[in-house]
């Protein structure tokens, strides 16, 4: 543990184990999301994500999510949300667990993406 006042993270405490690529295309955008999507990391996802809202349509936005690990209720609540508040078109979701499609299923929550074949 680190000491009081020595500074610097406490290199025993865990922080967010996602990694978030945003890699610009021509006229997309496209999101790789690396790791495991809890309630550690969802507040990076936001102040990562958020802003591709205000400069890309939603059609243009891809979440690929071939490499994610593990995903719980926050991140799925996280990527609900942000689906449901991009604006002309659905965002597409690329990559997703069978897991992660059962569970947009049985939320009613598959039809706010495009999820390709």
């Amino acid at each position: 543990m680190a000491e009081a006042g020595h500074g610097g993270p406490d290199p025993s405490i865990p922080g967010p184990i996602l990694r978030i690529d945003v890699v610009h295309g021509d006229g997309s955008v496209t999101v790789r999301l690396q790791g495991e999507f809890d309630l550690s990391s969802a507040g990076v996802f936001d102040y990562r994500i958020r802003p591709l809202l205000r400069r890309y349509d939603a059609s243009r936005i891809i979440i690929d999510c071939s490499e994610l690990t593990f995903i719980d209720s926050t991140g799925i609540w996280h990527l609900i949300r942000l689906a449901k508040t991009a604006e002309h078109g659905h965002l597409t979701l690329t990559g997703a667990s069978p897991f992660l499609l059962q569970v947009l299923a049985l939320m009613g929550a598959e039809e706010v993406f495009h999820l390709p074949d």
